[in-house]
């Protein structure tokens, strides 16, 4: 492709008002949304701490919400809010997201390919030339669809560690998606990242727990979420909290007590086989 020009990307029809929607160009994944004022923005579809999709999130006022952690990001790509940390603090300048200028015009979203400007230059499309908009709007419709991550899956890692015949659970976050819902810890997985390592990295990461994998335990599907279940054990380590409210060890028997989430729950009685 040529650099540093404006490409048609969507058909403006395609972008809705009110949720984001994930598509590939120029290589990369992107989200799109509009903005309060019906503007259309467009981020790396990424979120920069767990790499969940944002196209799978939601968009609150003037931002796109990670659909994992709630992560807030602006049209610029700077993260603005980080709910587990309260709605004050201040967020850090390295939480963003690449952005890419977008304009709406002539019936299509354009983005610029190429280096940064102060200004860009306008984008000239000669309204009366019927014939090449609807080219460029099968091009755009055929070339450019909606990115295979709105048919592959956000893989998650969850853990299920087992002491003194007492299973480790973790209440989310007040203010993150699923707020104050229990569940098994762990968390996304990295592109290409075996579900093993995973779950011993996130155990590290939330929870500052060593951990190995003694076995696979399951899988539960609820698009855009596949979650690996597995059983680990604790080496090492002092659990200090990072993303969730508290911790509890609870009896297998008790489980059911809890608010768990739908697919930990599904695996709360066969624990009990165990």
């Amino acid at each position: 492709m040529i650099p540093n020009q404006w490409y048609a990307v969507l058909d403006s029809k395609e972008l809705p008002r009110g949720r984001p929607i994930g598509a590939t160009r120029f290589g990369e994944k992107l989200v799109f949304f509009r903005d309060s004022n019906g503007d259309p923005v467009c981020l790396f579809d990424r979120c920069c701490h767990r790499g969940a999709a944002l196209s799978y999130g939601k968009v609150i006022g003037d931002h796109v919400q990670c659909p994992f952690h709630g992560l807030e990001y602006d049209s610029t790509g700077k993260c603005v809010l980080i709910p587990a940390n309260g709605k004050d603090e201040p967020v850090p300048e390295r939480y963003r997201v690449n952005a890419y200028p977008a304009k709406e015009k002539h019936g299509f979203i354009w983005v610029w390919y190429g280096e940064p400007r102060k200004e860009y230059p306008e984008i000239n499309f000669p309204d009366d030339l019927d014939e090449l908009r609807d080219q460029i709007q099968k091009q755009a419709s055929n070339h450019i669809s909606h990115h295979p991550t709105s048919l592959s899956m956000i893989n998650v890692a969850a853990g299920i560690l087992e002491k003194d015949g007492k299973v480790l659970i973790a209440q989310r976050h007040r203010n993150d998606t699923h707020g104050l819902k229990w569940e098994f810890p762990g968390g996304t997985l990295r592109r290409d990242e075996p579900g093993e390592y995973g779950i011993v990295r996130e155990l590290k990461e939330e929870l500052n727990l060593d951990v190995e994998v003694i076995r696979y335990f399951g899988c539960y599907t609820e698009p855009p979420l596949r979650i690996q279940y597995y059983l680990v054990r604790m080496i090492s380590g002092e659990i200090k909290l990072t993303e969730h409210e508290q911790v509890a060890w609870v009896e297998k028997d008790r489980l059911h007590d809890y608010d768990l989430l739908n697919g930990d729950r599904i695996f709360v009685d066969r624990l009990r086989s165990i």
